[in-house]
């Protein structure tokens, strides 16, 4: 085997990001795209209803996953999960700059690539779970990533989440900057001076024991599967955690439109009542999009988890024929619209007709 051979079966075995397009809401015309913005390498481009992914060029950094909204894209990416977990156990959250600056920094840390690969949700999870959650970062600025922006929208994002929440849980953050080089001095070597007293192994898994003692047991988040939501672990968090909410102004028909165009069935239509199930709503805001009339607005998030109605129209009665009226349908129903139209184009065509 070649070594071009050998580099293109590495390649193979790197993880690269995978587009559901059945889930992508690019099918429906939506133009979105979170995810190519999201991405550093420029690895997903847009098509026209779905988004194709440049393997080449992906890196498997996961941003993508955590910017889509509606959970289209895998294969790459942390287990959400398993980063509240670790949360909730009292670990720091540390990306790899920080890492790779800082290896020797004390206490556990949960290693991701970027602190924008945790999802919004996850973070306030953790923090909601344990009480306070520490972030451990590099200098965004020169990171390769080039995550500035998406670095303080997730911290940003998980605070309001939990002062939506009405919780007392805080995140702090601390920025890890490169050492100094050091002054090159002529002369002998002087041996390196010891950071820390020289510890035995006695004393070393004393402290291991007392540490893992004192950190809280988990519950709220340990029994999730593996492959469970940033959503899921935000519900495990917290009785009443903060969710996604929704206004509809008087403008609205009925017509259902946000009921079909939703990915993930969280608008109801029955009889007249529009409600939302937040714990499904994931701010994708196609129902904002696709309404005609324009009725439908995204609102701040609102603690709570039952179904919320949304508006109550009262459909009324067809003037002509006194059936209930449907969806969109006002003043007569659309049969009634659909007959009387015909017969006033077959009287036009009448009137129109020359005479004999």
């Amino acid at each position: 085997m070649d070594w071009l051979t050998s580099a293109a079966a590495l390649a193979a075995l790197r993880p690269t990001a995978v587009v559901a397009e059945r889930a992508c809401t690019r099918r429906h015309a939506s133009g979105c795209t979170l995810c190519a913005e999201a991405c550093p390498k420029a690895a997903l481009l847009p098509a026209e209803h779905s988004m194709r992914v440049d393997t080449d060029a992906c890196i498997g950094c996961g941003l993508c996953v955590t910017a889509c909204p509606v959970d289209a894209i895998g294969g790459v990416g942390q287990l959400q999960p398993a980063i509240a977990q670790h949360l909730e156990r009292g670990d720091a959250v540390r990306c790899d700059v920080a890492r790779l600056l800082s290896p020797e920094d004390e206490g556990t840390h949960t290693d991701v690539p970027c602190i924008a690969a945790i999802d919004v949700e996850t973070l306030a999870a953790g923090a909601l779970a344990a009480g306070r959650v520490a972030v451990v970062r590099g200098p965004c600025a020169t990171c390769p990533l080039g995550t500035t922006e998406r670095v303080q929208g997730v911290l940003v994002g998980a605070r309001d989440i939990i002062e939506a929440t009405g919780a007392t849980a805080e995140i702090t953050e601390r920025e890890v900057q490169p050492a100094p080089e050091p002054k090159r001095r002529w002369g002998r070597r002087a041996a390196p001076k010891r950071a820390h007293a020289p510890m035995s192994r006695r004393s070393l898994f004393g402290l291991r024991a007392t540490e893992d003692e004192a950190r809280p047991e988990a519950t709220a988040l340990a029994l999730l599967a593996r492959d469970a939501t940033s959503r899921q672990c935000l519900l495990a968090s917290h009785d009443q955690p903060a969710l996604p909410h929704l206004t509809v102004d008087e403008a609205c028909t009925a017509c259902g439109g946000c009921v079909a165009i939703c990915p993930t069935n969280a608008l109801h239509l029955d009889k007249g009542a529009l409600s939302l199930s937040p714990a499904d709503c994931v701010d994708c805001d196609e129902c904002v999009r696709i309404c005609p009339e324009d009725a439908i607005h995204p609102a701040n998030r609102q603690p709570g988890q039952g179904h919320r109605l949304l508006i109550q129209i009262s459909l009324g009665q067809c003037a002509r024929c006194e059936r209930r009226l449907g969806p969109g349908e006002i003043g007569q129903c659309h049969a009634c619209t659909s007959r009387q139209s015909l017969v006033s184009g077959i009287w036009d065509l009448l009137e129109e007709r020359p005479a004999p």
